[in-house]
């Protein structure tokens, strides 16, 4: 899991490794998606191209600098050559209309859904 957050008011970049099983609640998490396979590249690797090349955002701008960062995450992962994502605002939609399905769910307790990407492998 790599992603920005604010747990404690100021924001900060979080990598960790999680295990995810259908079902399992974290927070207010709506969606996971799949977008590719680590393949030859291990965490570092990850860690190591996006770190530097993306943003944190600043107080009260997390909502247009979170789309900017994934944005920003997923072209730096497919200059890379670890994703292959034929069009970024398809995986962008993707993502709206799968977490449009099921943030109502994830409000009432009953976690995620874990899906797998049309647009990016």
């Amino acid at each position: 899991k790599l992603h920005v957050t604010n747990p404690a008011g100021g924001w900060i970049f979080e990598t960790k490794e999680m295990v995810l099983r259908k079902g399992d609640i974290y927070g207010t998490c709506c969606v996971v998606l799949k977008i590719g396979k680590l393949g030859r590249f291990q965490i570092g690797d990850l860690e190591r191209f996006l770190l530097p090349k993306t943003p944190t955002p600043k107080d009260g701008e997390a909502r247009s600098l979170s789309h900017v960062w994934f944005i920003r995450a997923i072209q730096t992962l497919k200059a890379n050559k670890v994703v292959h994502c034929t069009n970024i605002d398809a995986l962008t939609n993707e993502l709206a209309e799968l977490g449009n399905r099921q943030y109502k769910e994830t409000e009432m307790g009953k976690g995620y859904i874990l899906a797998t990407s049309d647009n990016c492998w």
